[in-house]
């Protein structure tokens, strides 16, 4: 029957499907099944430029990544964000890294919500960002699985690594699957806040650093939006 098949035509995506045996416009939400979305993701994430090894030869659309592939140092803010919401936004205002990727993903710690169309869910957010600093990587978006963050993280060749989180998520940090390893990864760690009392981030602190005492803590400044959730927003949707 076929494979999916992507191309860019004057800047627009355009996708070819095999069970519908034609090409469609990137606007044509529904008509592709869940599993051509999947291989969409993987196939887009082709396009992006490798941070888990060398650097793609063919030139990367601009609305995967904004900065260059040889960056050193690199920022990875990973999550559901299903939906996206203005207290991700926030984070990524507050954070003063420059090279922030932005990386929709399963969580392992909580119950696994299907897209019914990660590769439109993904497009639509590159779209809306289309311009800023951020990149964003739809490679994860085919997994069916939860994805730790040290199965990818160990493979990232950028000598410098940093991740961008809410402070509930830090203070769960040291529990991640084999997460000494991550900790010792890292180079450092921003954080936004959500709720979290500065006496348990300061604890956390602590049992972070006897992990890895080179670690960069950087707690980012309150926000507008720290109450809001992915999951509280679907359940009243």
């Amino acid at each position: 029957m076929g494979k999916v098949e992507i191309k860019w035509e004057d800047g627009k995506l355009r996708v070819f499907s095999p069970a519908k045996g034609k090409w469609i416009s990137e606007r044509d939400q529904g008509l592709l099944s869940l599993s051509e979305e999947k291989e969409l993701c993987s196939l887009l994430a082709e396009e992006f430029f490798d941070f888990l090894g060398e650097e793609k030869k063919e030139r990367r659309p601009s609305l995967l990544c904004s900065f260059p592939v040889q960056e050193t140092s690199l920022c990875f803010f990973a999550g559901s964000f299903f939906p996206w919401h203005l207290g991700h936004q926030a984070c990524l205002d507050l954070c003063p890294h420059p090279n922030i990727i932005v990386m929709p993903d399963l969580n392992p710690w909580k119950s696994f919500v299907q897209r019914e169309h990660p590769f439109f869910d993904f497009l639509h957010l590159v779209q809306h960002f289309k311009g800023s600093p951020w990149s964003f990587y739809p490679g994860f978006l085919a997994r069916t699985e939860a994805n730790p963050s040290i199965n990818w993280l160990s493979q990232v060749k950028a000598p410098d690594k940093y991740l961008l989180m809410g402070d509930d998520t830090f203070l769960d940090l040291h529990r991640w699957t084999r997460g000494d390893e991550v900790l010792k990864l890292l180079k450092g760690i921003y954080i936004a806040p959500r709720l979290v009392s500065d006496k348990d981030k300061t604890q956390q602190k602590e049992v972070l650093l006897k992990m890895n005492p080179n670690l960069e803590i950087h707690f980012l400044n309150h926000h507008d939006f720290e109450d809001l959730s992915s999951s509280k927003i679907r359940n009243n949707s």
